[in-house]
């Protein structure tokens, strides 16, 4: 499942605003309290529940789910676009599961939007079939029912994982569990609840005997087996009843304990690992390709490793995750255009500097925030622009040159704001940190200024030779043709037929010097008309595999220098 722009009409403080998904797998939506994050999140839950349960969102939207397929809603009438032409809903690779875990105590979107398949799940007394909750609400009352969840995996992940929370590997017959069990909690017919509600009751009940229970999954499938446990004891020990909503269930697990002949206990177990729990439960048990995860905060509380390991978890999960945090260090560790801010209920982009110092307080600096890309090797760049545009040519070219993938895995990317001031990067910013670094390559324009911050960066390494093996330097001319020796700007990697003639500020021109964007830098009008035109354009579907074809000598320079 891909997720391109969710397009909003009328929510809240969202005034005709659109969302933009990055392409990593999740985005994160950052900014001050009232600036509208949750509102975002909430408006992408209503759409969630219309598309999976048919909720009404009450707002009209248009969901972008690849450069040509989208599902409209204009309040009345659900409209699925490919292209030009209207297919088949069957075709669309929709969201059809939705799973929201929040940390703090605001309970709008459990109102609007939650309560409703909360109240379809338990609404049936009988409980003839536990089934499968297309959307769930899951919190800190679940970390039990996780954990014994998790420790019934077999997946090597998980298993190193709980590994790491006992300090050892422990056999199931040495996790004990105590349940206290409410016997006047009756009406459970279905056959699977019942066989599980009986082995709970067990007086003397380690894990051993929970696996080992039949749940009624036929064959070997682990993670089904998984999934049915973790459903049936959602089923036993959630339900609130609650005349009002029409939940007649009565929970029957009151509470359960987790304990290990060693003295350990699920009770003694830091937030991070509580916390990461719930995180390796949602995306490696309950989460596939189809699910959307709303996660609000979900590395509040926790030191800087478990802000890593939750990341990681989170980059790493099938479907797609939409999360908010008000944290510099997690955000630092996020690639830059997967953070969006959100001031006044419009989300949008600023320089990485500036989300990182503002979250904290001006306290950790964009520069500071080095130290937690955990990657050892990085290229920065003179502009922002620079690496969205490289970042986009690695996405349209992963297929014919798969080795640009190692780009986006293996190495870091920065920029630093202009050549200009390179001198206070290299002194104050990039020394102090070099030594985390495996490899670092500059990349400048081929223009006086980028030929200038180069001059000064041999300046800084003869006076830092100990560095002379790690850091190194690109013009991009050099790169592409190394005859050309006049400017070369990363825009003329782009063919001019990508913006030839395409806004009333580009004269359909004729030029046969090469590179194309020098020549037209002499019309200095089209030169900043062509430049707004790519950096308004580049992500789109019409700058295809062919437009980005020319950043492939590029591309592999990078490769070859950061030994990837």
């Amino acid at each position: 499942m891909k997720l391109t722009s969710l397009y909003i009409d009328e929510y809240k403080n969202i005034q005709q605003g659109s969302l933009f998904f990055s392409d990593d797998g999740y985005t994160a939506l950052v900014g001050e309290n009232g600036s509208g994050k949750s509102n975002w999140v909430e408006a992408v839950a209503a759409v969630c529940c219309h598309l999976i349960e048919g909720q009404d969102p009450k707002f009209s939207y248009k969901l972008r789910l690849d450069d040509e397929k989208q599902v409209e809603f204009d309040g009345t009438n659900l409209l699925f676009k490919g292209g030009t032409n209207e297919v088949a809903k069957e075709v669309f690779d929709l969201p059809k599961r939705l799973i929201v875990c929040y940390s703090g105590e605001d309970h709008r979107l459990w109102e609007e939007y939650m309560k409703h398949s909360y109240v379809k799940y338990f609404g049936n007394t009988q409980m003839n079939a536990v089934d499968e909750p297309t959307i769930l609400y899951v919190n800190r009352y679940q970390w039990a029912i996780a954990l014994i969840t998790l420790l019934c995996s077999e997946q090597d992940e998980v298993k190193d994982f709980v590994k790491e929370l006992w300090g050892k590997e422990i056999p199931l017959d040495r996790i004990k569990v105590e349940v206290e069990i409410d016997e006047n909690a009756k009406g459970y017919k279905d056959a699977n609840a019942v066989q599980l509600l009986e082995t709970l009751k067990q007086p003397d009940l380690y894990m051993r005997a929970i696996k080992t229970t039949n749940l009624g999954i036929v064959g070997d499938d682990e993670l089904a087996k998984c999934r049915r446990l973790y459903y049936l004891l959602y089923a036993l020990a959630m339900p609130e009843e609650n005349k009002e909503l029409g939940v007649k269930m009565k929970k029957a697990v009151r509470s359960i304990e987790i304990k290990t002949d060693t003295g350990l206990s699920l009770t003694n177990l830091s937030e991070g690992h509580k916390k990461r729990i719930l995180m390796m439960l949602m995306t490696r048990i309950l989460g596939d390709e189809q699910t959307v995860y709303l996660l609000d905060e979900p590395d509040a509380h926790v030191d800087v490793t478990a802000k890593k390991n939750i990341l990681d978890l989170i980059a790493s999960a099938k479907g797609y995750t939409l999360m908010t945090t008000h944290s510099p260090i997690m955000t630092s560790m996020m690639k830059p255009e997967a953070v969006e801010t959100v001031m006044d209920g419009f989300p949008n982009k600023q320089k990485w500097s500036d989300v990182v110092g503002n979250l904290s307080g001006k306290h950790i600096t964009f520069f500071d925030s080095f130290l937690f890309s955990f990657r050892k090797k990085v290229f920065i760049t003179e502009g922002k622009s620079d690496i969205l545009y490289i970042q986009q040519a690695v996405e349209r070219l992963k297929e014919k040159y798969p080795q640009v993938v190692k780009l986006k895995k293996e190495a870091a990317a920065f920029c630093m704001n202009g050549a200009g001031g390179v001198d206070f990067f290299l002194e104050n910013s990039l020394l102090p940190i070099a030594d985390y670094y495996d490899k670092i390559l500059f990349l400048f324009d081929n223009d006086q200024a980028g030929k200038d911050a180069q001059n000064k960066l041999n300046d800084f390494l003869d006076s830092h030779k100990e560095l002379r093996g790690k850091i190194d330097s690109r013009l991009y001319a050099n790169i592409y043709n190394r005859t050309i020796n006049h400017d070369f700007l990363v825009e003329d990697y782009f063919p001019e037929s990508c913006y030839k003639g395409k806004d009333e500020n580009i004269p359909d021109f004729n030029i046969t010097g090469f590179p194309k964007y020098n020549e037209i830098k002499r019309m200095s009008a089209a030169e900043t008309a062509i430049k707004n035109y790519i950096f308004n354009h580049f992500h789109e579907a019409t700058f295809d595999i062919k437009v980005y074809e020319g950043f492939w000598p590029l591309l592999e320079e990078i490769i070859k220098v950061l030994d990837l």
